[in-house]
Order: structure tokens, then C-alpha cells, then sequence
């Protein structure tokens, strides 16, 4: 069930230990929304937010494992739930098997909103090293870096890694 027409009240950063939404609801963030929410970002309420512009859109699932805020997060296929993530580990890894961006943590066996598709901020590797790099799975849990490629190209960098946060880049990404 999409929630694009549904009243939503609590922030995207929420997290619940009950199935609150149905598990892969989708949600979309009119840009105009985008600076508000993103003053509440797990990863820093430091960081300069300037490059978080446009529409993004969330899919709510449930965290096998930890997920700290900026992860890059892969689908679970091994563990018997849709919808479950985990941080991601493998090196260039196929597109489709992703499923979004961490904004906020999310405790394991809870549930929450991840952003597939939009700006967000993002665990960088220090490959990442300009804008408009493409970026790929890195290999270390959650993280990416600038080896994007065909079929596994999940966005681009807004900034070099620690632009704005160190071990941090704001991207742009577009996950199916």
C-alpha cells in the first residue's frame, strides 16, 4: 500500500519495533519537505545540508542488522522476511540488489525508512574524491566509493568524502 495518499505525521527518521507501515510502502518526499527533514539526518546535525535538494522517495523495511545512519543497504534474501536489509558488502554490486540509503540508525529488528531515490548522505570510502563521481558498492559494510559502473552505478557524489562531514559524501542516487 502506497502512502501517497495517506496522512503521515511522524518524521522519515522515525523508527518502530512494530511493522507500523507494511513492509516495502513507498513514500514520497516533496522537495519542498526535503530541508526540514533533513535537519533531523541521524548522521550530523552538523553537517551542511545545502546540497539536499528535490523530491525523494522511501521504502519502509525491517533491519536484520544494525543499519547506522548513511549506510548503503542491501536486500536480505537469506532471512525468510520481504523487505529486510542489511548494511552492504559487496564490492560492486548489482544495482538491483540494493535497496537504499540509511538517513537515520535503525536498531536490529526494527523498522524504518530508508530513501532509494533523491539526495542523501552517504558513508563514503576516500576514493570519493569530487562531484559527479559515480558511485558503486564499496565493500565494507555499507559504505561506497567511485568505481560506479554499468549495472552497478547506484548514483553520483555531490561533494568529495568529507566535504561536509568527514567519511561522509552527499550523493545523488537512483536505486529501482
Amino acid at each position: 500500500m502506497a502512502l501517497g495518499n495517506q496522512v503521515k505525521t511522524e518524521p522519515l527518521s522515525t523508527t518502530y519495533t512494530y511493522e507500523a507501515y507494511p513492509l516495502g510502502s513507498t513514500f514520497l518526499q516533496h522537495a519542498s519537505d526535503v530541508a526540514v527533514e533533513a535537519g533531523n539526518s541521524g548522521v550530523s546535525t552538523t553537517v551542511s545540508f545545502g546540497l539536499l535538494q528535490g523530491d525523494r522517495e522511501w521504502v519502509f523495511v525491517y533491519a536484520k542488522e544494525l543499519i547506522s545512519a548513511g549506510f548503503l543497504c542491501e536486500w536480505d534474501f537469506d532471512h525468510g522476511i520481504a523487505y529486510s536489509i542489511e548494511p552492504a558488502t559487496t564490492t560492486d554490486q548489482i544495482i538491483q540488489t540494493l535497496a537504499g540509503v540509511a538517513d537515520n540508525a535503525i536498531a536490529a529488528g526494527s523498522y524504518g525508512w530508508i530513501c532509494k531515490k533523491g539526495t542523501v548522505v552517504v558513508w563514503a570510502h576516500g576514493d570519493v574524491a569530487g562531484v559527479g563521481e559515480p558511485l558503486a558498492s564499496q565493500g565494507a559494510d555499507g559504505q561506497v566509493d567511485d568505481d560506479g559502473a554499468a549495472g552497478t552505478c547506484l548514483g553520483m557524489s555531490l561533494e568529495a568524502e568529507g566535504g561536509t562531514l568527514a567519511s561522509y559524501a552527499q550523493a545523488y542516487i537512483n536505486i529501482p
